[in-house]
């Protein structure tokens, strides 16, 4: 079990005007934790990964033994490793140069944004690029998007690719849902063990949740059915790391690719629920969580808030082209200017048929 932050006092009413309340941020960033949400003190590293999450000033009980509260319960972190040999990677740890090459911005959408704005100097080729964009989703910071971009500006296809990323939840815990979810094939609550790892690659699952009393419960959602290369999980048998490898990929001269990943847990629910460490979890909680994960099952709405349209994400697949509005605003404008024509053209008649019986009486 990993040492929490202890606090001496907590309310529920202080986390929820951290949800409310919209962060004042500085860009670029100065390296400082970020308040968002109901997350009081997000830790993110220049390796673009979230060490951990405070539940603002939330009741959660440490247990007897401490008498104390604390507020640290989440860890999402999502790292990458990149290799190609081409570009002289080989397993090597996805990191901004410095955290002054890092934006913090708030989206229209009211998401916090965190974009590292300089190329990834150990890649070896300067007509390469590679960087890593963070997307916490508003109001309550429930989702975390990492995104890892790459951009071949050189004459030659890069055929060698591959990326593993790695997250920890932070606590040794167990499976508590996974796509495709089938308790013949592998009960819930389920041990992190090969077999099971091995079972869910077989299910073609592609998200998992994962729980553990001293911790939030997190999803993990790592691609779908539709994306150009297979991602499949790697090692979920320590009790809280997962890992993830994509088969070897190609991008080609003059193209731009993505590589889309997603860790979630729900902090307003434990919010409303006072979550206390030193009993379990209550199963309406994480059964909620296993069932806001299947919004993994199809890559739109918000999990493509903010990427470009047609973009070519390869473990999800393509983000669908949008009409422009103003095309459709054109067409809906002719439609409304021949109802005009044709109530005035109605409204003159009537007009004649009053004028005629006036004539008449």
């Amino acid at each position: 079990m990993k040492k929490r932050s202890l606090v001496l006092s907590a309310s529920v009413a202080t986390a929820l005007v951290v949800a409310t309340a919209a962060p004042a941020l500085a860009s670029p960033w100065d390296g400082n934790n970020i308040d968002f949400g109901y997350g009081r003190s997000w830790n993110i590293g220049t390796s673009m990964y979230i060490n951990d999450v405070q539940l603002g000033d939330s009741v959660v009980a440490l247990g007897a033994e401490t008498g104390g509260v604390y507020t640290d319960i989440w860890d999402g972190n999502l790292r990458f490793k990149v290799t190609s040999p081409t570009l002289g990677l080989n397993e090597t740890d996805y990191a901004c140069a410095a955290v002054e090459d890092v934006d913090v911005t708030v989206s229209d959408d009211g998401d916090l944004v965190l974009d590292c704005t300089t190329r990834w100097t150990a890649v070896s080729n300067t007509d390469v690029d590679i960087h890593a964009n963070v997307r916490i989703y508003g109001p309550a910071g429930d989702l975390v998007r990492s995104t890892l971009t790459i951009v071949n500006n050189s004459g030659s296809d890069i055929t060698d690719l591959s990326v593993q990323t790695y997250t920890n939840f932070g606590s040794t815990g167990t499976l508590a849902g996974y796509q495709n979810f089938d308790e013949t094939v592998i009960a819930a609550e389920a041990a992190e063990v090969a077999e099971n790892r091995d079972l869910l690659n077989s299910l073609g699952a592609q998200w998992i949740v994962h729980n553990e009393i001293d911790d939030a419960p997190g999803s993990l959602a790592w691609g779908n059915a539709g994306g150009e290369i297979l991602t499949y999980l790697v090692d979920p048998t320590n009790g809280d790391s997962y890992y993830t490898n994509t088969e070897t990929f190609t991008v080609a001269a003059g193209e731009t690719a993505h590589l889309v990943y997603f860790t979630g847990w729900n902090p307003d629910m434990l919010v409303a629920d006072e979550y206390a460490n030193d009993e379990s979890l209550s199963p309406e909680t994480v059964a909620d969580l296993v069932a806001d994960a299947a919004e993994f099952d199809d890559f739109s709405g918000r999990l493509v808030r903010g990427l470009p349209e047609g973009a070519n994400v390869l473990n999800w697949g393509p983000i669908e082209t949008v009409e422009p509005v103003e095309e459709e605003l054109a067409e809906t404008g002719a439609d409304v200017s021949t109802l005009w024509i044709a109530l005035g053209l109605l409204g003159a008649a009537a007009a004649t048929v009053v004028a005629r019986r006036r004539a008449r009486a």
